[in-house]
């Protein structure tokens, strides 16, 4: 608990201190942010409220091209050139709170976004949901069926929570899921095996929670997110989408 809270304090104080190296500016890149839930409940550390979420969504309109995934990934394979940095949203889970309150804020600011489902949770948008938000853009990719720990599960339970997402997703929106985003998403979190059964089963690509940009030519199955938090004020969310919280890479590949 100690080490946790140690982290989190840290992790604040890089966001709010950190300087942009503007040098690494000039190589465009795609930046995906990893959100979780939009709701006011302050106390989860993961939960973003609903008017920082807007505010964050302004600001990015303001300042960034925001892409959907799949744009995302057709820069980063080479079918579009990327001239300047573009911005992703992506939200892991899937709990109802992204369909009461981030998808209207979505729609409302005509932002794109995915949702990383975990299709056997509970708690989660339920199908109909599901379909009405794909029906107005929103994008969905595989996350496990119970958010399964993939670095500790066996193989059979491996290829059963990776294969039987996407078989779930599919079954409901009638269409190709091709992104996934491992659980928890740390190096220690997935390995070799688990990224291998991941393009095995049909996806395109897969993403990490570990810090950082994305460029073209880069690892498909190894994909970085930046990660967005509830103690992230305005001025520190600024900062992280300009590459100031890239060094915590460090900090996740452990």
């Amino acid at each position: 608990m100690l080490k946790t809270k140690a982290k989190v304090w840290l992790r604040r104080r890089c966001a709010a201190w950190g300087k942009i190296d503007k040098s690494r500016l000039t190589q465009p890149g795609v930046r995906v942010l990893m959100y979780h839930d939009v709701e006011d409940v302050a106390s989860n550390i993961y939960s973003v409220s609903t008017g920082m979420f807007e505010d964050q969504l302004k600001y990015l309109k303001d300042n960034f091209e925001i892409v959907s995934l799949r744009q995302a990934y057709e820069f980063l394979t080479g079918q579009k050139e990327l001239k300047n940095t573009v911005i992703a949203v992506s939200m892991d889970d899937g709990r109802e709170c992204i369909y009461y309150n981030a998808f209207p804020l979505l729609k409302k600011n005509n932002v794109p976004g995915c949702v990383f489902l975990t299709t056997a949770d509970k708690g989660i948008v339920t199908k109909d949901q599901v379909k009405e938000m794909r029906a107005a853009g929103i994008e969905f990719g595989g996350h496990t069926r119970t958010h399964c720990l993939l670095s500790r599960a066996p193989l059979e339970q491996m290829k059963e929570e990776i294969v039987g997402c996407k078989a779930d997703l599919e079954a409901v929106l009638s269409e190709s899921i091709e992104f996934f985003a491992y659980p928890y998403g740390l190096r220690r979190h997935y390995n070799q095996l688990s990224r291998q059964i991941v393009q095995e089963a049909g996806y395109k690509c897969a993403f990490s929670a570990i810090n950082g940009i994305n460029y073209p030519g880069c690892e498909l199955f190894d994909l970085k997110r930046t990660k967005i938090e509830r103690d992230d004020s305005l001025e520190s969310f600024k900062k992280i989408v300009n590459g100031a919280l890239d060094c915590w890479s460090i900090f996740d590949s452990i």
